[in-house]
């Protein structure tokens, strides 16, 4: 195989992995660390065994390699590592995806990739492999590992719903195509707002149900992290993405944020710009949206999803031998009325 990245990452001869899109548009930390395995076969076969280890992911990255998919899942293992380049793109999208709700990458996946390639990643209860898809949506077009990356962090968000003070005629122009890059910062060009140089543009995604997610960010609070060894400091700022989920041709905003006033004054001039009229968000505490419903039942039916812990607690008598409640997350005993309790966060933690 060549040089050429198996993704189609624009790269070079010297140069094979895009350090700017795993380090910043992903957030993938021990980039060079990864990296080096390239010059390593033996560390690189023993990263291809452990993070490769069935022989779907293996198949799916064979494919893309253009090598023999027969033989075990060892055979699979080295042939796999035998490319220095592919092999460790492969290891970079694995160790991206720890911690990436299911939710998030079935989003992604069911609108981008081919009904053959969703196939390909059905495991044999219905559910999708997670990181087979992960490595189709890479192969297919790894700028689609963004998506997943903003995606996940908008499910893992509380939101503040919110509507128009007073409705609009809809223009013409559909509200995703004027969320670009150069729009937004138009919109906010002249204001307090667009003079804060820390507020960059992210993405879009666009929604199934029609609306649209736009992803802004900026720099929060002053922040410092210590080198890996322990021996050099890094100053800098934590991030505050705001995702705002505009729906009903912009009527509609959810907003998920660190702070509050400023992104509820950046939807105001978003949508002022959109309908070509002074335009304000007001509470509306009362919607209950389909995003908000499907958060929360991802939150209770994704085994890899934290952000709802669910409690059993259920008395133990003293005649009675002692319970054995399970749930998903935790099991207890308590010496209260004799009931089963089920606990959980408010589902606005989960997005709803």
């Amino acid at each position: 195989m060549s040089m050429a990245s198996v993704g189609g990452l624009p790269t070079e001869e010297s140069e094979p992995f895009d350090r700017l899109f795993w380090e910043r548009d992903l957030r993938l930390p021990k980039f060079d660390e990864t990296v080096a395995l390239a010059d390593d076969e033996a560390a690189r076969i023993d990263a291809v065994t452990k993070h490769l280890k069935t022989k779907r992911a293996l198949t799916i990255c064979l494919l893309a390699m253009g090598l023999p998919t027969n033989g075990r899942v060892s055979t699979l293992q080295e042939r796999v590592a035998s490319d220095p380049v592919a092999s460790v793109e492969f290891i970079l999208v694995c160790r991206f995806a720890p911690y990436k709700l299911s939710a998030a990458v079935v989003d992604i996946a069911e609108v981008t990739l081919a009904a053959e390639d969703l196939e390909d990643c059905l495991l044999d209860n219905g559910h999708y492999d997670r990181l087979a898809l992960l490595l189709k949506l890479y192969i297919d077009n790894p700028r689609s590992l963004v998506r997943v990356r903003g995606l996940n962090a908008w499910h893992r968000k509380g939101a503040a719903p919110m509507k128009l003070s007073k409705e609009h005629p809809v223009p013409r122009q559909s509200l995703q195509d004027f969320l670009s890059a150069g729009r937004v910062r138009d919109a906010l060009r002249g204001s307090p707002i667009g003079a804060d140089q820390r507020l960059q543009f992210e993405m879009t995604v666009p929604r199934r149900d029609g609306g649209v997610l736009l992803f802004l960010r900026r720099n929060h609070r002053p922040a410092y992290i210590w080198s890996d060894d322990g021996q050099e400091i890094r100053h800098g700022n934590e991030e505050d993405l705001m995702v705002f989920h505009f729906d009903n041709d912009g009527r509609r905003v959810r907003i998920s944020s660190t702070t509050s006033e400023q992104p509820r004054r950046v939807a105001d001039r978003l949508a002022s710009a959109y309908f070509n009229a002074p335009s304000t968000y007001v509470d509306d505490g009362a919607t209950v949206e389909r995003a908000q419903i499907e958060n929360l039942i991802a939150a209770v039916t994704d085994p890899a999803d934290d952000r709802l812990p669910i409690v059993s607690a259920t008395r133990a008598t003293a005649t009675s031998s002692p319970p054995s409640t399970t749930s998903r997350h935790a099991s207890a005993g308590c010496s209260t009325a004799s009931r089963t309790l089920s606990a959980s966060r408010s589902a606005s933690s989960a997005g709803a």
